[in-house]
């Protein structure tokens, strides 16, 4: 019996796949990287290049007319501006955020910062297997990545980890770049879901836990006023002898 059923489990669990390798190289690697760089260095990078992107985005209206008097308008001249102006702001983050990071690693605050550094990278490294698999969608057949990690162990994370992200996308934003497009072989893959008149018929049918109390109680009291007519004959006896014992006393004196 013992065999039969270790051997049930070892069917339903899927066997470590390729992509459980890559999945785990990829966290250990972010996280093992962060963990010598430490938290601050890892942190103030990631904020380098968002302020650097927003930046960028912002003083480009104010910068392209110079840049376009040297370079004629098009993608070219927006391309350098951009590029430009990225650069000198990750710089100058970096420079600022480097003399911060060398502070704390000379503090005794230098094992936190590393301990918080290693959880960074490993939510780092889920984060990029999840924009890896998404990305996988767009530029190769959706229904060959979605039978890849279909057979691996971590494949659920995976597909929850990028769902998440897609749910956080706007509409527009996953239609434009043709996401909608890519998840329909995995949607047809995972077969049809019931229907909300089918889950109402399966709730309908289960009874209610108002019905099941009822009984309950109903069962409850029946049993409690059994215990209390015992009770009240029982002591009824007691009175019973104890007046008779009285009345023979009283006859004796």
């Amino acid at each position: 019996m013992e065999n039969e059923a270790a051997n049930v489990v070892a069917g339903t669990i899927p066997a470590f796949h390729w992509v459980d390798a890559a999945a785990l190289a990829t966290l250990l690697l972010s996280g093992l990287l962060a963990l010598f760089r430490g938290f601050t260095k890892e942190f103030f990078q990631v904020v380098n290049v968002v302020t650097a992107l927003f930046v960028s985005a912002a003083a480009m209206p104010y910068a392209l007319p110079f840049v376009e008097e040297f370079i004629p308008a098009g993608w070219i001249s927006k391309a350098v501006t951009g590029t430009v102006i990225f650069i000198i702001v990750a710089a100058i983050m970096a420079l600022i955020s480097g003399q911060i990071s060398k502070a704390i690693r000379k503090s005794s605050l230098s094992a936190l910062d590393r301990s918080l550094g290693f959880a960074f990278g490993l939510v780092r490294g889920a984060l990029i297997i999840c924009l890896t698999y998404i990305v996988l969608l767009l530029v190769s057949n959706p229904q060959s990545v979605e039978a890849a990690i279909s057979e691996a162990r971590s494949g659920n994370l995976i597909l929850l980890g990028a769902n998440t992200i897609i749910q956080l996308l706007p509409e527009e934003t996953v239609a434009a770049i043709g996401l909608d497009e890519a998840l329909e072989p995995a949607k047809e893959s995972a077969g049809p879901r019931p229907t909300l008149d089918e889950v109402k018929t399966i709730d309908e049918n289960k009874p209610s836990a108002d019905e099941d109390g009822k009984a309950s109680d109903s069962d409850e009291n029946g049993a409690s006023g059994q215990d209390d007519d015992a009770t009240l004959l029982r002591d009824g006896y007691k009175e019973i002898e104890r007046k008779a014992i009285e009345a023979l006393l009283d006859a004796n004196r």
